[in-house]
Parts: structure tokens; C-alpha cells; sequence
């Protein structure tokens, strides 16, 4: 699934910090749980897997996981509030392969 245009959208966000697209991720997460709900009974919180803290020029995931949470305006999905304690990163992954 991680090809052509959506490929190219994830890359926008992670690594031109096009932060428009993490709404759009953040909605798909959403959407993604509510059409999923019998498979999130029994969670008791979603996080993501967290970005790097001096990753720049965005934080991609936790920006994703900011959006979901505005997006869930009923808290139906036990989803961090923007701020709240997450899990932290100490060491930055490596950039795209070349060709990939």
C-alpha cells in the first residue's frame, strides 16, 4: 500500500512538512476506527509510534495523532490529547532509501 500517490502524499508530510496532509492521516484514522469499532472494544488508548523529538521539519506522527484527536469530536476512541504524556524517541531512523 506504501506506493504511488499515497507514497508521495507521506512524503510531503514527513519530509517537506506539508502539515495539511496529517489532518487528512488524522481523519483516515478516525474513519479507520469507526468502521472498525468491534476491533477497538477493550482499547485502552491509542498512540502512534512516536517520531523523533528533534525530528525535523515536522513531527509527523504526533501531528497525525493531534488531528485524530480533533477529528473525534465525541471521544468515542481513547486517543492523547494534544500535549498530553506520549511516548518519546531518542534516535531519528534513517531518510528514505534512494529509488525507494
Amino acid at each position: 500500500m506504501y506506493s504511488g500517490d499515497l507514497r508521495d502524499k507521506i512524503r510531503k508530510l514527513k519530509y517537506e512538512g506539508r502539515s495539511g496532509w496529517a489532518m487528512i492521516f488524522g481523519r483516515l484514522r478516525v474513519g479507520w476506527m469507526e468502521s472498525h469499532a468491534e476491533q477497538m472494544s477493550g482499547v485502552d488508548h491509542v498512540i502512534g509510534n512516536p517520531t523523533h523529538a528533534g525530528r525535523q521539519p515536522i513531527q509527523h506522527i504526533e501531528a497525525i495523532m493531534d488531528a485524530a484527536y480533533a477529528q473525534d469530536a465525541t471521544r468515542r476512541f481513547p486517543l492523547s490529547p494534544p500535549g498530553a504524556h506520549r511516548l518519546v524517541k531518542g534516535a531519528e531512523t534513517p531518510g528514505p532509501r534512494p529509488g525507494a
